[in-house]
């Protein structure tokens, strides 16, 4: 009887953690293939992947001259505001340094949104044989989500 118990008690707070967190938009997932890691706070994203010339890809080696994006699906939360969604989009690439290669803005203005994707194209002054930090924000400008998606390029020939 007292297993019941303890078990009817695990499951009712586990059900009741996963609807806060369901009711809060908040969380972090890391893709072990390519470890992609995304956060996000105050919306929701249902899958995050990495794609090699628009298909999926499950590596974080790169090779030269390829383009790749990360893909944020069932993205959920958004505000939206006179009729579209108004989302800030920042990326930036550094070496193992700290250096910069790339930051870049812009704001995006959709009427729809569900998906979101960063894109980049691995060439100079990128090398082979180095290792950059890629990472890309999304930020809702209409609300106050924010989602986070970054990943340790490996360059290679």
């Amino acid at each position: 009887m007292k297993i019941n118990t303890l078990v009817t008690a695990w499951i009712s707070t586990l059900f009741l953690f996963s609807l806060l967190m369901i009711s809060c938009s908040r969380g972090f997932k890391t893709d072990l293939g390519t470890g992609l890691k995304m956060t996000y706070n105050g919306v929701g994203v249902g899958d995050s992947y990495l794609t090699l010339d628009g298909e999926k890809f499950n590596s974080r080696r790169i090779p030269l001259g390829k383009d790749i994006a990360v893909v944020l699906e069932e993205v959920s939360g958004l505000r939206i505001k006179d009729g579209s969604y108004t989302i800030l989009f920042e990326t930036e690439v550094t070496d193992a340094q700290g250096n910069y290669l790339l930051q870049y803005s812009d704001t995006l203005v959709e009427p729809d949104v569900d998906l979101l994707r960063s894109y980049l194209t691995v060439a100079e002054p990128m090398a082979a044989g180095q290792t950059y930090k890629w990472l890309s924000t999304f930020t809702d400008l209409n609300g106050d989500g924010v989602v986070k998606a970054a990943i340790d390029l490996d360059i290679v020939e």
